[in-house]
């Protein structure tokens, strides 16, 4: 990888293919961009070009083609291998079947990476503008189930922003600048389990309450207390309730203590080492909820511990 996010050079072992992903072009400094581009191949370079291309090197022939996201992978794949992506491996590839559940958290953690955006000046007030009331109407597709889910999107993040960049257009594409898939599953995660936890947590808390309600109504109510198998000695009913309430206390707290390892905010770790944009992370933390940061990028995006406690 060379230059700016979103700029991907791939050569071949046999140095014949050069090929070159680039990204966000439109608002991309295209002299920087082409200065890490091999002589001759900038010819082919129109300054405005929002989506990807991918460059072909044979000899001194350069071949430059616009390409869409979820054309990427197979094309690579036929590129280097002669066929797309087979089947099987794409449905192995995608966990779009099981992280859709994170979108919530996905459109959370957008908006507010927008709002980071927007206040470095990568994103004007208006595109903001867009990219909120887009998510949100992506939001209510989904909530409505009239979404359409795309194994070949591969996962959450990519179901989301091509279909907020086919509801407002090129702006759309502007919401990953800066951004890794790595940082964002790590904070959708994050997200979804601290949320998932508390209310686990609260919903014990109710039925704890329930189960004192009904201790509470039958005091009177005597019967055996076992050991051992046995009967042994007798009991109120209410004190055997109560008993439950106690077991149930330390699920609570095991709820919230994993809400509490889920509660640091990865976003803005990049890929594994960094933001490049200065994105203000203290108020990324802040905007979400979080009440503390990750200290390191590479344990930020691989950190999954919370998820097993």
């Amino acid at each position: 990888g060379l230059g700016p996010t979103g700029m991907i050079f791939f050569l071949a072992p046999t140095g014949q293919f050069l090929l070159g992903v680039f990204y966000y072009g439109e608002y991309l400094d295209i002299n920087k961009l082409i200065s890490f581009v091999p002589p001759g191949i900038s010819d082919f370079f129109d300054q405005d070009f929002p989506k990807p291309y991918y460059v072909i090197l044979v000899d001194d022939f350069f071949m430059l083609y616009p390409i869409s996201d979820k054309e990427f992978v197979e094309k690579i794949s036929e590129i280097f291998f002669g066929k797309g992506m087979a089947d099987d491996m794409r449905s192995l590839n995608a966990s779009i079947w099981f992280d859709k559940r994170f979108w919530r958290e996905d459109i959370e953690g957008s908006k507010a990476w927008a709002r980071g955006l927007s206040g470095l000046g990568f994103l004007s007030e208006d595109e903001l503008d867009q990219i909120c009331s887009g998510l949100d109407l992506v939001a209510g597709e989904i909530e409505s189930g009239s979404f359409v889910f795309s194994e070949e999107l591969e996962d959450i993040h990519m179901n989301v922003e091509a279909r907020l960049s086919e509801l407002i257009g090129k702006t759309g594409a502007k919401l990953h600048t800066g951004r890794s898939r790595n940082d964002q599953v790590a904070t959708d995660f994050r997200l979804y389990v601290k949320r998932a936890a508390e209310e686990a947590a609260d919903a014990i808390g109710t039925l704890m309450k329930a189960v004192v309600g009904s201790a509470e109504a039958c005091q009177d109510v005597v019967i055996p207390a076992y050991t051992h198998l046995q009967r042994a000695q007798p009991v109120l009913f209410s004190h055997h309730l109560l008993a439950y309430v106690e077991m149930l206390e330390r699920d609570r707290r095991r709820f919230l203590w994993a809400a509490e390892q889920a509660d640091s905010c990865p976003l803005g770790s990049g890929a594994c080492v960094g933001n490049q944009f200065g994105i203000d992370r203290e108020k990324l933390q802040e905007d979400l909820g979080f009440s503390t940061l990750t200290s390191n990028s590479l344990d930020g995006v691989s950190d999954r511990d919370f998820a097993c406690d």
